[in-house]
């Protein structure tokens, strides 16, 4: 028998680009992944991703996913063992226990240099995405992914998550939004406050100096004063690097990250591509009839993250980017278009938000 930790020393000493290309595939570096067109399945789009950090790949087409273990077992139609059995040839290295086909268990021989890193060790976080979700994990209650500020010492309660799904629509992360009160750097009339260390909250109807004046009439010192505020953050279920441990954690899709509304986008694949800014936007693209909405996850901050190799679902699509009114809604507009293009989209228009108040979004009320 085969010690699962042989099995991962092993994985250690494999190159699996190199072992993907020998299948046929051409890869191309995009962040801490290689992308390339499915080993599985017939498609002009690439959409596999292979992950050289644990070995693994996914293809967000057809969902194939697993180690380079599971691709030599599917390429060549063989059973673990086996598969085992030709990495541990085409590695050098032989897992104490692995039996040759009569059952007698192989030599260890001297293991050659494992090979140099695809890409340089991650120091980030050493919290690793896992995909798709694991089915032991997939009914994570919206309640359970609670966020804690450990600066602030602050725990943020879910108000409502997005998920993100594949081609397929197998779950891959969510984006969960927090809705809270937070400090005012500057309190104006008409905003809506809640007085810190009580249950009450009401609309601002006079400033003066060090305090302000609620709705109900009683006053309040400007200081215990909290304003509305969002958070949203990215969870994925991770494996942590060094103990192996398996949760959800608030941590962010490696690149290329996946877009919101694949799923749609297979589904529905002769509608107009609508991309907005963040979930809800999306949400309220798809309610237009004929059309299919989309996002990429993070916000307008984040999207130099994203490149032609993210849009490549797009690829021969009629696409309208509807930015939010709002400056990082244009630079956002601008780095679509330009990867949209390089991604292959048939077409490509711009919604004119200029004449709308400041930060209005698609799934706002139009004034």
């Amino acid at each position: 028998m085969i010690e699962q930790s042989e099995i991962d020393e092993l994985k250690a000493y494999t190159d699996i680009v190199a072992i993907a290309e020998n299948y046929g595939t051409k890869l191309d570096q995009s962040g801490r992944s290689f992308v390339g067109c499915c080993l599985f399945h017939s498609e002009r789009t690439a959409s596999m991703h292979v992950y050289p950090d644990q070995a693994s790949y996914y293809c967000f087409g057809c969902g194939a996913s697993g180690d380079v273990i599971n691709m030599i077992q599917e390429k060549q139609q063989v059973e673990f063992i086996d598969a085992v059995r030709i990495l541990a040839n085409e590695t050098g290295y032989t897992p104490k226990g692995l039996t040759d086909t009569d059952g007698k268990e192989l030599e260890a021989k001297e293991p050659p240099p494992k090979p140099e890193p695809r890409v340089k060790p991650d120091g980030r976080d050493k919290w690793m995405p896992i995909l798709p979700v694991p089915e032991k994990l997939l009914n994570a209650q919206l309640e359970l992914l609670k966020y804690k500020n450990y600066k602030t010492g602050v725990t943020y309660e879910p108000s409502k998550r997005w998920p993100y799904s594949s081609a397929k629509g197998e779950l891959l992360g969510y984006d969960v939004r927090y809705d809270y009160y937070a400090a005012l750097a500057e309190i104006s009339i008409g905003d809506v406050v809640a007085i810190a260390g009580t249950d009450i909250e009401g609309e601002v109807t006079k400033t003066a100096g060090p305090t302000v004046t609620l709705e109900n009439g009683e006053i309040y010192p400007v200081e215990n004063c909290r304003g509305k505020a969002k958070k949203v953050i990215t969870w994925t279920v991770c494996q942590h690097k060094d103990t192996g441990e398996i949760k959800w954690h608030h941590r962010r899709f490696i690149a290329p990250a996946p877009l919101y509304g694949l799923d749609r986008l297979e589904a529905n694949p002769d509608d107009t591509v609508i991309i907005a800014e963040g979930c809800k936007d999306a949400d309220a693209a798809n309610e237009i009839d004929g059309h299919v909405g989309v996002t990429w996850c993070g916000g307008a901050q984040s999207i130099n993250n994203y490149d032609s190799n993210n849009w490549r679902p797009l690829n021969g699509r009629n696409v309208i980017i509807w930015p939010d009114a709002d400056q990082p809604g244009i630079d956002a507009t601008w780095h679509l278009v330009e990867h949209l293009r390089q991604a292959g989209a048939a077409s490509i228009r711009i919604v004119n938000t200029s004449d709308l108040p400041k930060g209005w979004g698609l799934a706002d009320d139009i004034p």
